[in-house]
């Protein structure tokens, strides 16, 4: 199977904990299982606060980050 994917990060509790079969069954995908529930990435944000004191864990941290993404590549597009 050829993949186009450097590396793909999955959610390894809750639901995601089931994919952890299927991947490893899938030759040549490089995957990395992540705990969402975990520790947020220690930086600082352009408002000048620690990520780790405005998210409660890496699942909120990873969210808001796609948002900031998302809002930005439409923000481009729009105008």
């Amino acid at each position: 199977m050829e993949t186009k994917c450097e590396r793909l990060h999955y959610d390894s509790i809750g639901l995601g904990k089931g994919v952890t079969d299927g991947l490893k069954r899938m030759k040549g995908v490089p995957a990395q299982a992540v705990n969402v529930g975990g520790k947020v990435p220690s930086e600082r944000w352009s408002d000048g606060k620690k990520a780790k004191d405005k998210f409660v864990n890496l699942k909120a941290y990873l969210w808001w980050t796609a948002r900031e993404q998302l809002r930005n590549a439409y923000e481009h597009w729009l105008y």
